[in-house]
Parts: structure tokens; sequence; C-alpha cells
């Protein structure tokens, strides 16, 4: 599939280091956080949209 941004992916990968999980579809793509409101949860949501562009559409899981 393809990537509008590389580097921005390549950002929400080393924020996400220590276990996140990415699910990534045709339209659309979704991310487990450990927390939906803390600073690094929002600026993934931010990078995973800028990596994979507007038409993609973006969701945050809480992790139980």
């Amino acid at each position: 599939m393809p990537v509008a941004d590389a580097a921005a992916l390549a950002s929400l990968i080393r924020l996400g280091q220590e276990g996140w999980h990415l699910q990534r579809r045709t339209t659309d793509g979704w991310l487990a956080v450990q927390s939906l409101t803390d600073e690094r949860s929002v600026q993934a949501r931010q990078l995973l949209q800028s990596a994979f562009g507007p038409d993609v559409a973006i969701r945050l899981v809480a992790l139980p």
C-alpha cells in the first residue's frame, strides 16, 4: 500500500517501539495505544495521518 510520507511513518515507528500495534488496510488504519489522550498518542495520530494521507481513515484504539 502506498505511503504518503515515509519520514512520518519512520517517526511513528520510532515513537511506538514499546509495542504499539498498527493495522493498515486499503481505506483505513488503526493504532492500538496505551492511552487515547496522552501526548505520545496525539502525536502518533498526527504522524499516522501524515504517513498514509488524508484519504485514509485513522483510528486510535486503547489497549486494555
